[in-house]
């Protein structure tokens, strides 16, 4: 809520309905609060103590009363200036308003769709409506629709927080919103209240003066760089062979049709991709010995960087569910992690991840480059293309450390927390079982110490004075994804016996032709 370099507007002025008094009839917004908020409460009290209504139906008509209430208390409380002649907001609270306004909006949105869809297995699936729409389907439902609804406000105020405001402050309004608040912006408004963001991303030409970037990589001298070609193409290859040879194994192989090795699949589909992002171009630029990069490119680049990222956290948070489930609740296994739970588990990581890249871009993607433009990497990321903007970066590199920093350290403390849980759970019900279940576990753990160290690393201190993180960025981009396939399949019997089945198939095939 900082009012920024160019502000000089500290609060904004509501004009409100109308100016005269006789029609704005005050009493006529008590009556509606006081109905709207006792109706949404007596909603929300009944689902919650009426044992007959413990239905996913009225679960989520709870919940929709509920953003109900929270809408009608972010905007109806303020109508209460209609009493007064001083229709004032600070600019702090402005912005507390939309962003409220837009996070209860992009819920609502998504909990009818729920709704909709809740009402279409009740009448198409009656029969597996109950097994369909479970408690924990209903709890997912909501919680995404809550972080699609956060997700969707931090992306939209992202546009505008750093706007300049002189004046006017005038609004023809009750309440604000962003295309009133942009009409009040000292600056051209017109991209903005497109919004086409996507364009954007890849557009150079908001005061950038820079058409792309330099590349300084791993090391300046030639013998090291040779090193790191031989090391970098090696690894490579085997990234790409071992990668794709999980993913064959699994997806052809039907014995290995599980939601364990599932998200196995998809961990090296996601691995794969972020090898090839970046290793290829260190490899070619080591052999030409020209590092560089467009100003596109490297949008781009961080861009697929963040989705694949993100949606990597989530996916392993997604495999420590799963594990816990399988250790916890075997019984039960099948049921919660269904194949229309690991789908959907799967499609809400790389949503969240495609969130998480272009609510980090849209900070950044307008930010004034005049040079220098030598990056010290060999990829492009956040860090480092912050620090070559023109301009004062303070609360950028507090964004970085806020979003991604804090982010990484919070998934993997509490992916550590869980697997100790599962591990202590199975200690106390089976004296026998925890090497078992440490083996298990053991496989998952490294692979969490090893992906997040580095982020952790690079986003906490995003800008050290010794470039030790491209280093550190090595363990993501070239062991850490040969680690995977090596830990998931020598340590793995299922895996061994579907490679054997395989590759006797592959060798009938050719015997055959």
């Amino acid at each position: 809520m900082d009012e920024g370099n160019h502000l000089v507007v500290s609060e904004f002025v509501f004009l409100g309905l109308t100016h005269s008094w006789e029609i704005q009839l005050p009493l006529v917004f008590s009556s509606v609060l006081c109905a709207s908020t006792t109706g949404n409460i007596l909603t929300m009290f009944s689902v919650t103590n009426d044992s007959h209504l413990h239905s996913p139906m009225y679960f989520l008509l709870a919940s929709l009363a509920f953003i109900d209430l929270e809408a009608c208390s972010v905007i109806s409380p303020k109508n209460y200036d209609l009493f007064r002649k001083h229709k004032v907001i600070s600019f702090g609270g402005c912005l507390a308003q939309i962003f409220f306004i837009h996070v209860i909006g992009g819920v609502e949105m998504v909990l009818l769709i729920a709704m909709a869809f809740d009402r279409y297995v009740a009448i198409r699936k009656p029969c597996h409506y109950l097994a369909i729409m479970s408690p924990q389907m209903c709890i997912l439902f909501t919680a995404a629709a809550w972080a699609l609804g956060v997700s969707h406000s931090l992306f939209q105020l992202a546009f505008i927080v750093n706007l300049p405001f002189c004046g006017p402050n005038v609004l023809d309004s009750f309440y604000y919103d962003f295309l009133q608040l942009l009409g009040l912006v000292c600056t051209d408004t017109y991209r903005l209240q497109f919004m086409v963001t996507i364009n954007k991303l890849m557009n150079k030409a908001n005061y950038s003066e820079v058409s792309q970037f330099v590349f300084l990589g791993l090391s300046t001298y030639r013998p090291v760089q040779h090193f790191f070609l031989a090391f970098s193409t090696v690894f490579y290859v085997t990234i790409v062979l071992g990668n794709l040879l999980v993913v064959f194994t699994v997806t052809l192989d039907p014995h290995l049709h599980s939601p364990m090795y599932f998200l196995l699949a998809n961990l090296s589909f996601i691995d794969l991709c972020l090898s090839t992002l970046t290793v290829p171009k260190m490899i070619s630029d080591l052999y030409s010995g020209r590092k560089t990069i467009s100003f596109q490119g490297c949008v781009i680049q961080m861009f697929i960087l963040h989705i694949l990222g993100g949606s990597e956290m989530v996916l392993l948070i997604v495999m420590a569910l799963d594990r816990y489930v399988a250790i916890c609740k075997p019984l039960r296994y099948l049921t919660v992690m269904s194949p229309k739970m690991c789908v959907l588990l799967l499609s809400g990581a790389w949503v969240i991840g495609l969130i998480h890249s272009a609510v980090q871009l849209a900070f950044v993607v307008h930010l004034p480059f005049c040079g220098p433009n030598e990056i010290d990497s060999f990829y492009c990321d956040l860090p480092w293309f912050i620090k070559l903007a023109c301009t004062d970066t303070y609360r950028m590199e507090f964004m970085v450390i806020a979003n991604s920093g804090f982010i990484s350290m919070a998934v993997f403390f509490l992916l550590i927390v869980s697997y100790t849980f599962l591990l202590v759970t199975v200690w106390k019900h089976s004296s026998g079982g925890l090497s078992k279940a440490l083996s298990t576990l053991s496989a998952h753990i490294t692979v969490v110490v090893l992906f997040f160290g580095p982020c952790i690393f690079i986003y906490v201190w995003p800008f050290p004075t010794v470039p030790v993180d491209k280093f550190l960025a090595i363990l993501d981009f070239m062991i850490t994804p040969i680690l995977n396939p090596v830990i998931y399949t020598l340590r793995n019997k299922d895996m061994k016996m579907a490679m054997r089945r395989l590759s006797n198939q592959l060798l009938s095939w050719r015997k055959v032709s």
